[in-house]
């Protein structure tokens, strides 16, 4: 199975799935953001979202959608490395 983007900016359901396992649950994301001094907003407009979904995300009312999924656990992943580069430094 391909997991290249389709056309019509979704992606595969490989590489959804794939995806989906490797975001933390809800509420690590909110503390790793929270832990890296970002704001909802900031990390909304990373995102391409509004402050609310990252909210409603970080809470677990809601689940980003396939549009946005890529990006926002690419957020996520660049402040847990950052975390971690901070923690293990010297």
């Amino acid at each position: 199975m391909s997991t290249l983007t389709l056309p019509n900016g979704f992606i595969t359901i490989e590489r959804e799935l794939r995806l989906r396992r490797e975001l933390p649950p809800p509420q690590v994301c909110a503390a790793l953001r929270k832990a890296a001094r970002v704001s909802t907003r900031r990390l909304a407009a990373e995102v391409g979202v509004s402050h609310q979904a990252i909210v409603w995300w970080e809470t677990g009312a809601k689940r980003p959608n396939v549009a946005h999924l890529e990006a926002y656990v690419r957020a996520i992943q660049v402040l847990q490395r950052e975390l971690e580069a901070v923690r293990d430094a010297p």
